[in-house]
């Protein structure tokens, strides 16, 4: 299953990130199209480049999965782990990259119970739960004027 897949290299991205450079492609007018170099010294500064680079539509594998509370849960790591930096600041006590460890690790666990068509446990429901409103905190901070 795709989403398995996607959940373990992120959270391998996660846990093994380090300071690297990396090539990326410019285009401007004047000059066309260039590769430069890049140095990527944080987690933040990497992480958004690697999920849009990794970031396949898997929003319908995610509407298959027959289990309406798996599929809550699992729509919940999806939307956490694409939010991490934002919601990390607004929302969250931890950094961006423990956020991305526990949201990838806890869905990749749900989906591996699912698939051997077994219950979510109790502390899986509980962390869905929890990070439920880790992202709803988030979406309400877009409703609350500038203080």
């Amino acid at each position: 299953m795709r989403l398995v897949a996607r959940y373990q290299s992120t959270h391998t991205y996660a846990r093994t990130f380090t300071p690297r450079l990396i090539a990326e492609r410019i285009d401007t007018i004047e000059h066309g199209s260039f590769v430069d170099a890049v140095e990527i010294r944080t987690f933040e500064d990497g992480f958004d480049r690697w999920w849009q680079r990794r970031e396949d539509p898997l929003g319908l594998d995610v509407e298959l999965i027959t289990d309406a509370e798996v599929r809550s849960a699992v729509r919940t790591c999806e939307d956490l782990i694409a939010e991490a930096i934002g919601v990390s600041h607004e929302a969250y006590t931890g950094d961006a990259q423990i956020l991305v460890v526990r949201c990838s690790y806890l869905a990749f666990e749900i989906l591996s119970a699912w698939l051997r068509e077994e219950p979510m446990s109790a502390k899986h429901v509980t962390d869905a739960a929890n990070f439920a409103k880790v992202l709803q905190s988030y979406y309400d901070s877009f409703d609350q004027p500038n203080q």
